[in-house]
């Protein structure tokens, strides 16, 4: 009896394996993207990651909080790669914004099915959870208005509305995942240069020369052409 006891007790000391939370993270973002939050049952979720449908509900309550998971651990991974570039005052005003566009495009691509393109996902969480959501994408949007209207100030940006672009210019960063195909033209990175040079001359900064240098190196290094 004692013997049984002492297993129980060295199980319950037993460290969590925290790998497998993240793992049903990463399995469940892949179907919802692939087949649909709709399609995904407990059981696909269960069966992709190798594990039974008891023990991914011992990590999950429910569908519902592993897409919330999903969706709050890729705003906040994403707001803390995002508004340091955007508030960092060591910065001139176009480059931070060069920074953020660069980045804002590769750090969604390479984490893109996280995105759920398409996924109605306003419809499907619970009040609470959609308003922490919506404030990390606010957090963002707020931090791209406060450089615009900073820029604004000191005369290098030159716009009517920072509020205004600021949407429109998330507006096409965002839609750029509903179309970039991977064996297309154009990588990635070239298309998030190309994406930070027009956002500048939208703000009304022309591209300097050493900037120019610079992204002519960059394809250099990179050995790809477009």
């Amino acid at each position: 009896m004692s013997g049984k006891r002492g297993e129980q007790a060295k199980a319950a000391e037993a460290p969590v394996d925290t790998s497998v939370p993240q793992r049903i993270l990463e399995e469940a973002a892949r179907l919802f993207y692939h087949q649909g939050y709709g399609s995904s049952s407990i059981r696909d979720l269960a069966a992709a990651v190798g594990i039974s449908s008891s023990t991914l509900y011992h990590h999950y309550a429910n569908k519902e909080a592993i897409l919330t998971a999903i969706l709050e651990r890729f705003m906040r991974d994403f707001d803390d790669a995002l508004i340091p570039i955007l508030s960092d005052s060591r910065r001139r005003p176009e480059e931070r914004l060069r920074a953020a566009i660069i980045q804002h495009i590769v750090f969604s691509q390479r984490r893109h099915s996280e995105l759920l393109n398409g996924h109605p996902f306003r419809y499907v969480l619970g009040k609470r959870t959609l308003t922490r959501i919506i404030g990390l994408q606010r957090e963002y949007r707020d931090a791209m208005i406060a450089l615009l209207e900073e820029g604004a100030r000191a005369g290098v940006f030159k716009i009517a509305d920072a509020t205004v672009t600021t949407m429109l210019l998330l507006d096409a960063l965002n839609g750029l995942r509903e179309w970039y195909r991977p064996d297309g033209p154009k990588s990635i990175a070239a298309l998030a240069e190309s994406y930070a040079v027009l956002a500048l001359r939208m703000c009304g900064v022309a591209e300097s020369a050493p900037a120019r240098s610079e992204r002519r190196g960059d394809r250099r290094t990179s050995g790809r052409t477009n």
